[in-house]
């Protein structure tokens, strides 16, 4: 995998150290003769020589473990508070390995439940093609890499078309250009050049980690985005108080909070991990609302403003204010809440925009879990609505309080019921609440009453 290149830049200090130039413009270190990597200044004080130390002691660690390094082994070494930190990278099994236990939290990015060695293998086969991304340049690029990475995209694009639940962390779009891409290295294979070692080294790394977060060939496999592979059981329960807070606001915001949870969230965190293919149309489509709900809250503050320029409405001669005025105020610090949450939603949209799902990650570390975003997310929707129905409330108190004719009266009254009931049954359909589902709720008491008399009887 590593071969000489006139373009390397050896220390003036130690001439066995080559100075290296990642792709991205990142300045790393080579020993040729240890076959070590570091991105430490081998130039600055005795670095050099510390890091050397470094890898004779990990070395005699595997020697004591029994471990035979071979010659294509490589190792890479930082320093890591006061401490030295370290890999082995074996390039015929294409993985990376310590001849020590160690903590294995981050290896796992958060996946539970792994068990099996077939399993951590993607892991670690993952860490090697980051580790190849990472140092790229004076390695060859295997033609049977290039073919596997080729198998593996045109499999990806080939279940995006024909199925509405793929695994592939990207969408069509993004894997017809990495097949363009894997066509242009193809004239690479077999000769250095870091680029081009670099391209698929990454797509390598995010293809191997996604079998890796979806328990591939393992039993229980994920097969599907929205499948779990653990038991309802494993997941994180809320407390009894923290589920009635819940329940309350979910009554206060018109279910929007579950709505969002359900159809949305649990859609895109799954696992707490973001589904990408997903990802860009939740985003999209949550900036899109904010937007509408921000233009539909101007609307109502521009109507309330109207409402109190009316005559007799609020007289600011009156030292008390009528329902209709306090209503209306009411209304009107609805919508500016609405307006307010919409625009600091949307001009929060880089946060969301994180691929990695950082902030949804931080949010439901609370007690709320992801229910807490889903709060966040119903805020706008619910007190625009909210400013809409005190609106409503003042104008029926306007119309049936001081209107005296009667023949007006006949012609509003129903008029104002149906469309209060219009708009109430619309409300319950959307939140598949069902008149008949409540009156089936209802005889069920009467039923159960039927029985305890007639076993009275009995």
């Amino acid at each position: 995998m590593i071969s000489p290149s006139e373009e390397t830049t050896p220390s003036v200090h130690d001439l066995n150290w080559l100075q290296l130039t990642h792709p991205e413009g990142a300045r790393y270190f080579y020993n040729p003769v240890q076959r070590l990597f570091t991105d430490e200044d081998v130039w600055e004080n005795d670095m050099a020589s510390e890091i050397i130390t470094g890898a004779m002691e990990v070395k005699q660690i595997a020697a004591e473990n029994g471990i035979a390094l071979s010659d294509t082994t490589e190792l890479v070494i930082e320093r890591c508070k006061g401490s030295i930190g370290y890999y082995f990278v074996d390039h015929d099994a294409q993985i990376l390995f310590w001849p020590q236990p160690v903590m294995s939290m981050e290896l796992m990015n958060g996946v539970r439940g792994v068990t099996e060695k077939s399993h951590i293998r993607y892991a670690l086969e993952a860490q090697y093609w980051k580790h190849c991304a990472l140092f790229p340049n004076l390695r060859f690029l295997p033609g049977h890499v290039v073919e596997r990475l080729r198998g593996m995209i045109a499999y990806a694009h080939a279940e995006s078309i024909t199925s509405e639940t793929s695994l592939s962390p990207f969408d069509m779009d993004e894997l017809s250009n990495m097949l363009s891409l894997i066509d242009q290295v193809n004239g690479n294979i077999n000769k250095p050049n870091e680029h081009s070692v670099c391209i698929v080294a990454r797509y390598m790394h995010l293809l191997i980690r996604a079998k890796f977060v979806n328990f591939c060939g393992q039993r229980g496999a994920r097969l599907d985005p929205d499948q779990l592979p653990y038991k309802s059981g494993s997941q994180r329960q809320s407390n009894h108080i923290v589920h009635i807070v819940l329940r309350i606001l979910n009554v206060i915001l018109f279910n929007s909070p579950e709505i969002h949870r359900e159809s949305l969230l649990l859609k895109i965190w799954v696992d707490r991990t973001v589904v990408k293919r997903r990802w860009k149309g939740f985003v999209s489509q949550l900036i899109l609302e904010w937007n509408s709900f921000t233009v539909f809250a101007t609307v109502v503050l521009a109507a309330d403003v109207s409402f109190l320029a009316v005559p007799g409405v609020d007289d600011p001669t009156t030292p008390t204010k009528s329902p209709t005025t306090i209503v209306i105020y009411m209304s009107t610090l609805c919508a500016m809440g609405s307006l307010v949450t919409s625009l600091i939603l949307a001009a929060s949209n880089n946060r969301w925009n994180s691929p990695n799902g950082v902030f949804i990650s931080s949010m439901t570390a609370s007690s709320f879990d992801i229910e807490s975003v889903a709060l966040m997310h119903s805020l706008p929707f619910g007190l625009l609505i909210w400013g809409m129905i005190f609106f409503t409330i003042a104008l029926s108190i306007l119309i049936f309080s001081d209107t005296t004719d009667v023949t007006a009266l006949i012609g509003i009254a129903p008029t104002w019921a149906l469309v209060i009931i219009l708009t109430t049954w619309l409300v319950l359909a959307v939140n598949n609440w069902h008149v008949s589902d409540v009156a089936k709720a209802a005889t069920k008491p009467c039923k159960l009453m039927k029985q305890v008399v007639t076993i009275q009887r009995r």
